[in-house]
């Protein structure tokens, strides 16, 4: 996939060259455009993580490795220059689109018959606009596509939520990076391992002695930082002292969103013919009913 988009193949191409050679995607899915793009755009490639829209760095502002890359990181940045040009042979940079509205529940309803994300559609009927959720039934094959008026689903889904939840505390998730000789042993483990490796698969051309006083004294490097205190890098669930209700009246629409992403908030929409999602529990969730359209939704925020 990279060397097929680094040579100037399009994400749809992509995308459909993988699904004519029967590849699918980890949901076992027909891979679309969109998806190939997100892929070979994610830190994940060189083994760093994003959260809230920032790469997580150390306290000296450099990126933590969390894995090790699975591209180079040339090929990553010329991957994410590529994705700034055409793909008509001009070789001419895009031109910056405006980001899409953002809505309540984009991302977080999805179609129950394909599985898919219902996106945002508005029309004109008689000079009244008709807003709602859809899914892209023809793009995506969708054997039974949900529709749901968007307005409607948004106020009933929030009263529903601030009634079960809304006095409860909110929390947030917030990454502490290693302190103390943590990093530097995970640093030094890999070393290790390293030169294991290398030794084993024959690619060591130093002499025995050297090997081992080498090894020797990583381990004796490793086993002094074991001794002293160490916290790992790790995430952890913080109290932000206000409850849903109270965050609610002051957020504005993305930050709502941060509400149900912290609640765990999900939910699907289904026509008549289509069965309730596996997880939906009746006597926990939430099942709404619209004209033509089921929707059931769930929230299960951490407890401390």
């Amino acid at each position: 996939m990279v060397a097929k988009r680094l040579e100037g193949w399009s994400f749809q191409k992509i995308a459909d060259w993988l699904n004519e050679e029967g590849v699918r995607t980890y949901k076992d899915k027909t891979w679309m455009g969109h998806g190939v793009g997100k892929l070979l755009g994610a830190r994940n490639l060189v083994g760093q993580h994003v959260f809230d829209g920032r790469v997580i760095t150390d306290e000296a502002g450099e990126p933590i490795q969390f894995a090790e890359p699975l591209i180079s990181f040339a090929d990553f940045e010329a991957l994410r220059e590529r994705s700034n040009h055409r793909n008509d042979g001009t070789g001419e940079r895009r031109t910056q689109r405006p980001k899409t509205q953002l809505y309540l529940l984009k991302d977080f309803l999805l179609c129950g018959a394909c599985g898919n994300k219902m996106y945002r559609f508005a029309s004109a009927q008689n000079g009244i606009m008709y807003v709602r959720y859809g899914c892209k039934g023809t793009i995506n094959h969708c054997p039974s596509p949900a529709s749901v008026k968007l307005e409607p689903l948004d106020k009933t889904i929030t009263d529903r939520f601030l009634d079960d939840i809304g006095d409860q505390e909110v929390y947030e998730r917030k990454f502490i990076p290693a302190t103390g000789t943590a990093a530097k042993l995970e640093r030094l483990a890999q070393t290790i391992r390293d030169l294991r490796d290398d030794r084993d698969a024959g690619l060591w051309e130093g002499e025995d002695d050297e090997y081992r006083a080498r090894m020797k004294a990583l381990i004796a490097k490793r086993d002094q930082l074991e001794a002293e205190p160490a916290d790992a890098a790790r995430w952890e669930q913080v109290p932000t002292g206000r409850t849903y209700a109270q965050a609610w009246e002051a957020a504005d629409i993305a930050e709502r969103r941060d509400l149900f992403a912290a609640a765990g908030f999900k939910a699907v929409a289904c026509r008549w013919a289509v069965d309730a999602p596996d997880w939906y529990d009746p006597d926990r969730d939430v099942k709404l009913v619209f004209r033509g359209c089921r929707v059931y939704a769930t929230w299960v925020p951490q407890q401390f």
